[in-house]
């Protein structure tokens, strides 16, 4: 591209409001996001992603939910993930789709 780093950044900022580092962890947070959805768990939604640990992933959950991976994981429910089909993820299990009454 012909730009030195600091400007690219720069350029970066300018288009999308955003710094580099923070797009990239918007990126890896709304895949974790969506694997937890898909009932993955939350050690491989985490490297996966591309968090280089768990804290890593804890950490942008806080700050963008204001809950952990796991807290989250556990709000939503299984049997509404499964209605949205997402075929490249896991299901979830037939235990956690009963109904419990």
């Amino acid at each position: 591209m012909a730009v030195s780093p600091r400007h690219l950044s720069r350029l970066f900022r300018e288009a999308l409001h955003i710094t580099p580092a923070k797009f990239i962890e918007q990126v890896r947070f709304d895949t974790a996001r969506s694997l937890l959805d898909g009932g993955m768990s939350v050690t491989d939604s985490a490297f996966i992603s591309g968090f280089g640990s768990l804290e890593a992933q804890r950490r942008a959950f806080v700050s963008q939910l204001g809950v952990s991976p796991r807290v989250y994981q556990r709000r939503v429910p299984c049997s509404l993930l499964a209605e949205a089909s997402r075929p490249l993820f896991p299901p979830c299990s037939s235990r956690d789709m009963a109904v419990r009454g």
